[in-house]
């Protein structure tokens, strides 16, 4: 597994030629989309979080993802996530993820379009919880303008009962074609278990922006942390290849 990340970039550079990603609104909500029928897309996210605006300990985590759609409503991903602290340099988590999405019905067939998430996440450190995750995403285009509502579950397999709900949705429209402008909001309800995503503490909100072209897909988006137990700013940008 980490010779394959070694070569990931290698891949990504390759693929420029015959790349076309989907586009991708925003970095912390999924919205109603999965990867086309038999094809692969190859996705670098990278975070960026600092508890404080005037602290110097910050957390980066990075995180490669390789994404296949079995068919046009079912997507499988495989994701390799690192996480360092500074300035310590300090490897504070090292995981492997599983995911599965699943379109429940056809665009625009009810009010809104219905989609299940579902990941499995382990530890390459054993004496490290093994997590899971559900979402069920709700979004709806409106001509150029998106709306987007993630509901999420968060919980230890093995640990305790008590579970991390969350919540994150989005707005984008788009200004121009492959050029979209948003914002972005999470909040974790509560975390008795420890179990909420590093990167959705609190609650935070800011703003996102999008850019689609025919070789690639960057969207990033910087939210703040409008409360006390918030990371004071979190800064994610993901790149999308299709292969």
């Amino acid at each position: 597994m980490k010779s394959f990340i070694l070569l990931l970039p290698f891949f990504t550079v390759s693929s420029l030629s015959i790349a076309s990603a989907q586009d991708k609104y925003y970095v912390w909500t999924y919205p109603y989309q999965t990867t086309e029928a038999n094809e692969f897309e190859l996705e670098s996210n990278s975070c960026f979080l600092t508890p404080s605006l005037s602290s110097n300990n910050h957390t980066l985590v990075q995180q490669f993802e390789l994404e296949y759609g079995v068919t046009d409503r079912f997507q499988l991903g495989f994701y390799q996530v690192f996480s360092r602290d500074y300035p310590s340099g300090e490897l504070s988590a090292e995981s492997f993820m599983v995911e599965a999405l699943y379109k429940l019905a056809a665009k625009d067939r009810w009010i809104v379009d219905p989609m299940i998430y579902l990941e499995y996440e382990r530890g390459w450190n054993f004496k490290t919880p093994n997590h899971g995750e559900a979402k069920l995403i709700l979004s709806r285009d409106f001509g150029r303008l998106n709306g987007t509502i993630n509901g999420i579950a968060e919980f230890e397999f093995g640990g305790r009962s008590d579970f991390a709900p969350e919540f994150s949705a989005g707005a984008s429209y788009e200004i121009v074609k492959g050029l979209r402008a948003g914002v972005e909001t999470f909040m974790t309800l509560s975390d008795a278990d420890e179990a909420a995503d590093e990167d959705l503490s609190g609650t935070g909100i800011g703003p996102t922006i999008s850019v689609a072209t025919p070789w690639f897909d960057i969207a990033s988006g910087v939210t703040f942390g409008v409360s006390r137990n918030s990371n004071a700013l979190n800064f994610r940008i993901n790149i999308d290849f299709e292969l």
